[in-house]
């Protein structure tokens, strides 16, 4: 089938999805235990606003009108004893994301239903504590199962510990520094998602211990890792020292260090970049700049630098998201500065309910390395919270 003709039938499939969107709306786990909208806390599924931001950073419980926690005043909490809180119903929750189709210039177009299945849950566990785990399965891996997840304990809102397997920047609030899961799209924001030479990904999963905390505006975290690709956490050398302001509840910029190795040594690894988050009632702007350096005991130095300007504006039916249309262009270079990777994301998503999107994307890869074909892709998404 031609491009031209996957790209109508993609179109006329999410305009169905429109016109028959109800106004009703469905709630997965987090928003039945406390019976809110998942508009309470996402600008657009799964983008975290103010709210969801403190409730994140507090472990999954609504500060009150003085910021402070009270794990067992939660509506979804029972005291068991002085220092025993558990979750009254067990929080289970499913995502669904399949692409509908999925064709690139590079190869035959795919029909991916069901790309991806995840089954996660999270709550509290005790007086101050948090956890969250999630069990995932994709296509490319024949559907095998890997387990991520973590343990928190809040002392109060300026001093928190997180022990966990994901990404090191997984404690973090905010949108700008994160990809995988958490991403609008269905192509990764190539900083996050390249990052250097050696496969030392932002996005990539690891174990990690980390202490994060805010005072009032200000929001800082420090993690130590073992790094990507390393299950077991052998010889644990990448930190990580991140800080953030909050001009405004809706408006932030922040700055972070990354410092690390890999093969014994053999490679010394840093990073520092600086990140911004900004709303204008339903416009956001979101992105990242950094300057990433590889040190090779046995060759010369890698240093490159990367970014990614993001735009999106939430057009909502019945105060509920509706219309999210997006635009995000990313950067990489490459082999020393010598090249460049630059790509240009274009999606129009349909939140069919506030946990049910449909969205057409375009990729378009507007320059690569010399000899490698410049990739284009057009991806119908569905992707389903429950």
């Amino acid at each position: 089938m031609k491009r031209s003709t996957l790209l109508i039938t993609a179109a006329w499939l999410l305009g169905a999805a429109v016109l028959t969107a109800p106004s009703a709306w469905a709630i997965p786990a987090f928003a039945r235990r406390n019976n809110l909208a998942c508009s309470s806390c996402h600008s657009a599924w799964g983008y975290l606003n103010s709210t969801g931001r403190a409730y994140k950073e507090a472990g999954y419980v609504l500060p009150d009108e003085d910021g402070e926690l009270d794990f067992d005043a939660q509506p979804g909490n029972q005291k068991i004893s002085e220092n025993l809180i558990l979750t009254k119903v067990y929080p289970i929750a499913a995502r669904i994301k399949g692409y509908i189709f999925d064709d690139t210039n590079s190869g035959d177009s795919k029909i991916r239903p069901i790309h991806e299945i995840e089954i996660f849950s999270a709550g509290n566990f005790w007086k101050k504590g948090s956890w969250f785990f999630e069990l995932e399965g994709e296509d490319e891996e024949n559907f095998s199962t890997a387990i991520g997840g973590r343990f928190d304990w809040h002392f109060n809102r300026a001093a928190n510990l997180e022990f966990g397997s994901g990404s090191i920047f997984t404690p973090d609030p905010y949108n700008s520094m994160k990809d995988g899961g958490h991403r609008l799209t269905v192509a990764h924001k190539i900083p996050l998602n390249v990052g250097s030479s050696v496969g030392a990904r932002f996005r990539k999963s690891s174990q990690y211990i980390a202490f994060y905390g805010r005072q009032n505006k200000l929001f800082y975290m420090a993690s130590y890792s073992a790094g990507n690709s390393n299950p077991e956490g052998e010889d644990p050398n990448d930190i990580l020292g991140r800080i953030a302001y909050d001009i405004t509840p809706d408006a932030m910029v922040g700055a972070f260090f990354y410092d690390g190795e890999r093969d014994h040594g053999a490679i010394n690894l840093s990073r520092f970049g600086i990140d911004w988050n900004f709303a204008f009632k339903d416009f956001n702007v979101l992105g990242m700049w950094m300057s990433a350096e590889e040190d090779f005991r046995d060759g010369p130095s890698n240093d490159n630098d990367a970014g990614y300007l993001e735009v999106f504006y939430t057009h909502k039916k019945n105060g509920r998201p509706f219309f999210v249309p997006l635009l995000r262009y990313g950067f990489t270079e490459a082999n020393n500065g010598r090249d460049d990777i630059a790509a240009l994301t274009a999606q129009l998503g349909v939140y069919v309910t506030e946990n049910v999107k449909f969205a057409l994307e375009y990729y378009d890869e507007l320059d690569t390395v010399p000899g490698k074909t410049e990739g284009e892709r057009v991806t119908l998404l569905a992707d389903l919270a429950f």
